[in-house]
């Protein structure tokens, strides 16, 4: 479902995480919106390395997906539309 998302470049996991690439966008922003939206990720670029522009998202209930969904949505109109 993040593949249908521009901005994310999600990478393959087998966990109850998925690691995006953030593209076109500043991550610490996203992560800043998403959170005003109520949608909590992991944002790694306080860290530095490989990881600057990268979030985590955390498998939740089907309540949060939809909620993440419509953040970014709401970010993507924001910013694109």
């Amino acid at each position: 479902y993040l593949g249908k998302y521009r901005l994310l470049r999600p990478h393959p996991t087998h966990s109850n995480f998925i690691l995006c690439d953030v593209l076109g966008a500043d991550a610490a922003a996203l992560q800043t919106y998403l959170r005003s939206k109520g949608v909590l990720v992991r944002y790694f670029g306080t860290q530095g390395g490989q990881l600057q522009n990268n979030i985590r998202i955390s498998a939740g209930r089907p309540v949060d997906t939809e909620r993440l969904f419509g953040a970014l949505d709401s970010f993507l109109a924001e910013r694109y539309d």
